[in-house]
C-alpha cells in the first residue's frame, strides 16, 4: 500500500512540473539593446524583446513600428522561439539611427493571442540610446550646403562668343587652303600597261607563294597578271560569257594574238608560260622555288619584248602607238 501512494506521487509531481515551470517564468517581457560601444549617426543596433507565449500562442506586432523620417527608423521584426525556453518568444528588431544626441526609440506594443483563452497587450517600454557625431567640434547637424556656383560667370560670356567665332573663322580657313592645295597638286600619272605588269609581277616574286607552299595560287596570279596585260596593251576585247565562266581558254588567246603582227612572234614564249601555269594548277604538279623563279623571268621577258619600243611618253599616246 506505501509502495502504491509513492508511485502515485511520483507520478502527480511530474504531470504537474511543467505547469509549476511556466508559472514560474515571469510574465513581463524583458528588453535588451545590443549597440556598439560607440554609437555614431548612422550605426545600427539590435532591439531584442523576450515574452511568455505557449507554443500554440500567436504573437502579433505593430504594423508600422516608426514614422517615416524618424529618429530612429525600425525594421523588422523577426520572430523566434528559444529552444530551452520552449514558453517564451524572441522578437528582434533592428534599429537604424538617423540623428544624434540622446535618440528615444518609442513605446511598442506587442500582442499574445492565446490559442483558448483572451488576448493579453504586452507593452515594451521606451528605450533611450546615445548618438554622438561624426563632425567635428560635437556638431549635431550637418552644415548647409552653399549655394551653386555659376561657372559661366556673365560679364566673362562675350569672351567665350569670340572664342568661338575665331576657332571656327580658323577651321574654315584651313578647310579653305586644303581644298585649294588638292585642286592645285597634279594627279598622279598611272602606269603604262607594261610598268603595270612588270611590278605586279615583281610583286608577286616578293610574297614567294612557292616557298610558303601556295605554289597554285602563284601560277595563277602569273597567268591572270599577262592575260590583263595582253587584253590592255593590244585591245582584245574579253568575250561576252556566263558569270563565273572561263574568260579565254588558253588556245583562243593564243590564236588570237597570232593574228597581231606586232605580238606574233612571241607567241610561242606566251603559249610556253601558260602553258606552264595550266599544268601547275590543274595538273597539282610539285614545283620547286627556283623554277617558279624561273617562270617568273620568262612572264617578265615576254612583258619586255612586247612593251611599246618608242621612247618614253605619256601613257595615253604610248597606249595608242602600242596597238597593232
Amino acid at each position: 500500500m506505501g509502495c502504491a501512494l509513492t508511485g502515485l506521487a511520483a507520478l502527480l509531481l511530474a504531470a504537474t512540473a511543467p505547469a509549476a515551470a511556466a508559472a514560474a517564468e515571469p510574465d513581463g517581457p524583458s528588453v535588451t539593446l545590443d549597440c556598439p560601444e560607440r554609437v555614431t549617426i548612422g550605426d545600427s543596433c539590435r532591439l531584442i524583446v523576450e515574452l511568455a507565449a505557449a507554443p500554440g500562442d500567436r504573437v502579433e506586432l505593430p504594423e508600422q513600428a516608426s514614422e517615416p523620417g524618424a529618429a530612429v527608423e525600425i525594421v523588422g521584426p523577426q520572430l523566434t522561439r528559444p529552444p530551452s525556453r520552449p514558453t517564451r518568444v524572441r522578437a528582434g528588431f533592428d534599429l537604424h539611427l538617423w540623428a544624434t544626441g540622446e535618440v528615444a526609440v518609442p513605446a511598442l506594443a506587442l500582442r499574445v493571442v492565446p490559442a483558448d483563452g483572451p488576448p493579453r497587450e504586452v507593452p515594451v517600454p521606451e528605450q533611450k540610446i546615445q548618438v554622438i557625431a561624426l563632425l567635428p567640434g560635437g556638431e549635431q547637424q550637418a552644415r548647409p550646403l552653399k549655394d551653386p556656383v555659376d561657372l559661366l560667370v556673365p560679364r566673362y560670356w562675350p569672351l567665350a562668343v569670340l572664342g568661338a567665332v575665331l576657332l571656327a573663322a580658323l577651321a574654315l580657313l584651313r578647310w579653305r587652303l586644303a581644298r585649294r592645295r588638292s585642286a592645285g597638286a597634279e594627279p598622279e600619272e598611272p602606269l603604262a600597261d607594261h610598268e603595270l605588269a612588270r611590278s605586279r609581277l615583281e610583286e608577286l616574286r616578293g610574297a614567294e607563294l612557292v616557298a610558303a607552299g601556295r605554289a597554285g595560287e602563284h601560277f595563277n596570279r602569273v597567268a591572270w597578271i599577262l592575260r590583263e596585260y595582253i587584253e590592255a596593251r593590244f585591245r582584245l576585247a574579253r568575250p561576252p560569257v556566263e558569270p563565273g565562266a572561263l574568260q579565254r581558254t588558253r588556245r583562243e588567246l593564243i590564236e588570237g594574238i597570232s593574228q597581231r603582227p606586232r605580238i606574233a612572234p612571241h607567241a610561242d614564249l606566251l603559249d610556253g608560260v601558260l602553258g606552264q601555269c595550266d599544268r601547275v594548277r590543274f595538273g597539282k604538279r610539285t614545283v620547286q622555288p627556283d623554277e617558279a623563279e624561273h617562270h617568273l623571268d620568262r612572264a617578265l621577258q615576254f612583258v619586255r619584248v612586247t612593251q611599246p619600243s618608242e621612247a618614253p611618253a605619256p601613257v595615253s599616246s604610248a597606249r595608242g602607238g602600242g596597238a597593232g
